[in-house]
């Protein structure tokens, strides 16, 4: 067993972890089973049966609706742990209280109970003699760790589907599936229909479910295995009269009427920003109402106002070593598109305060970087037809994930003379009024910039500059190195102060 400092106990944990093979770094076809799971669950006496808890599975969202549901049970006062993934910045982001972290003698006892019971296990007993992943030994930990705090409740996101993801040896009170599109196509398959059923096997006999896709073939494909496994289906949409939602300073204010649920209006000002995001809010108040009724709407309204999620369209506030900047792990199609329909919401949208000065629109930096599998020539041509983005930065999204930046670099020049062949060309001059955006005129400058450290500090540098907003998405991986410079930067700063 590796030797670790009980005040710090996930140092060893993580070390010990890596160990193992990791998806999440390296995925591989073709390699997930829920047998080696079961084993070792049986091996540590089931941990995953000494809490109810709710299963949040989907292509979008699930993470959210998850912090929510935590949130709101932390207001009402019941102990939650929270079991999300990737994390930011540290491992401890992962196994939460609603995202505060717990004792390290929760972690310190779990990380001994799991890495004993594991190095006990003679490799070639195990099913298939397949040994465990990395992510499947987190999950267990996940576990033991919520056993170890005596959390009566948990909610638990899947990593990648639902059928044969590692948490899909729970019996949970609810079953919850969020937004669904073509994501993981490797994995999953290539239609909605496909990785809707893979989502659809997080469904369980006689548990209800609780769904909020606007995608009409993953909806039957829910109902149908809803109704062979006899489990109550609820749609978020069947309980929703009238909604609406604004944005105030750096908050999103909704208010949603859901007389079934609700004698009043439903009214939250959120921190998790974006259209999508109140359905999200409103899934995890469905959820929540459902399952637990004797929790109050205020409850549920403080609970969501309370729920914050590093990295979801995450605003940082400029200071005098860098912008202002966006950092959002947006890295799909439909993910991008919300994110550009959020950064027009939120800053060419907004009511004038003073209608008597002409208002000066923001300008937008990009910094982008995607990894090896995702669908990069669509999300290009997304982000170069918003014509939101004077400079475009393109590098890796960090020192693990691959990427194929030549790729990258390739699809957006195509993107940009796809424009200029279609008509809509930079240089154009459009009349601008109160109610519609102006976009930059101008053909985006690109930088390609190997380097991710070094395509920071360049796009910190122009920004800053030219008075620009910087905005950085494609990966979570690249969110994460931006969480990592920050804090570089501000230690270095305090240093020499």
């Amino acid at each position: 067993m590796i030797k670790f400092n009980p005040q710090n106990p996930l140092d060893a944990l993580e070390a010990w972890l890596d160990t193992y093979l990791n998806f999440e770094k390296m995925p591989k076809k073709d390699f997930f089973w829920l047998d080696t799971m079961q084993f070792l669950c049986k091996k540590c006496n089931n941990p995953q049966n000494t809490f109810q808890s709710f299963h949040v599975a989907g292509s979008k969202g699930k993470g959210s609706v998850s912090t929510f549901i935590a949130s709101i049970l932390t207001e009402a006062a019941i102990d939650c742990g929270l079991y999300t993934s990737p994390h930011l910045c540290a491992f401890s982001e992962r196994v939460t209280k609603s995202h505060a972290v717990l004792d390290d003698s929760i972690y310190a006892n779990a990380y001994k109970e799991l890495s004993y019971t594991i190095d006990s296990i003679i490799p070639k007993t195990y099913p298939n003699q397949r040994e465990p992943s990395w992510f499947e030994l987190a999950t267990l930990f996940a576990f033991i760790s919520f056993k170890e705090a005596g959390f009566p409740w948990a909610v638990l996101e899947t990593g990648l589907g639902g059928r044969l993801d590692a948490t899909n040896v729970i019996l949970p009170a609810a079953s919850v599936i969020t937004e669904i599109e073509l994501e993981h196509q490797e994995y999953l398959g290539n239609t909605v229909e496909a990785i809707a059923r893979e989502k659809a096997g997080i469904i369980k006999k006689d548990i209800p479910v609780f769904c909020s896709s606007t995608e009409a073939i993953a909806c039957a494909v829910f109902k149908t295995e809803a109704k062979k496994k006899n489990a109550p289906y609820f749609h978020l949409d069947d309980f929703i009269d009238k909604v609406q939602y604004s944005y105030h300073e750096d908050k999103m204010k909704i208010e949603a009427s859901m007389p079934e649920l609700f004698s009043r209006p439903l009214k939250a000002s959120l921190q998790l920003l974006g259209a999508y995001q109140v359905r999200n809010a409103l899934l995890a108040s469905l959820v929540v109402k459902k399952i637990l009724p004797q929790i109050s709407q205020r409850q549920i309204e403080t609970g969501l106002e309370n729920a914050f999620i590093p990295g979801r369209f995450q605003i940082i506030k400029k200071t005098k070593q860098n912008p202002l900047i966006v950092a959002d792990g947006a890295h799909t199609k439909k993910s991008i598109s919300h994110c550009l329909s959020t950064l027009q919401e939120l800053f060419l949208s907004a009511p004038k305060k003073d209608s008597s000065k002409q208002r000066v629109e923001p300008r937008f930096s990009l910094l982008f970087a995607c990894a090896m599998d995702k669908d990069v020539e669509a999300i290009a041509h997304l982000l170069v037809e918003s014509k939101l983005f004077t400079r475009i930065f393109l590098t890796k999204p960090g020192a693990v994930k691959q990427t194929n930046l030549e790729k990258a670099n390739e699809a957006f020049e195509k993107a940009v003379n796809a424009e200029m062949l279609q008509g809509s060309r930079y240089g154009s001059s459009k009349n601008s009024s109160e109610n519609q955006i102006e976009k930059s005129e101008v053909k985006p400058a690109f930088f390609l910039i190997e380097s991710y450290e070094e395509a920071m500090e360049k796009a910190f540098q122009e920004a800053l500059k030219q008075d620009e907003i910087l905005v950085v998405t494609g990966s979570f991986y690249l969110v994460s190195e931006l969480h990592s410079f920050l804090a570089n930067s501000i230690r270095s700063s305090s240093n020499s102060a």
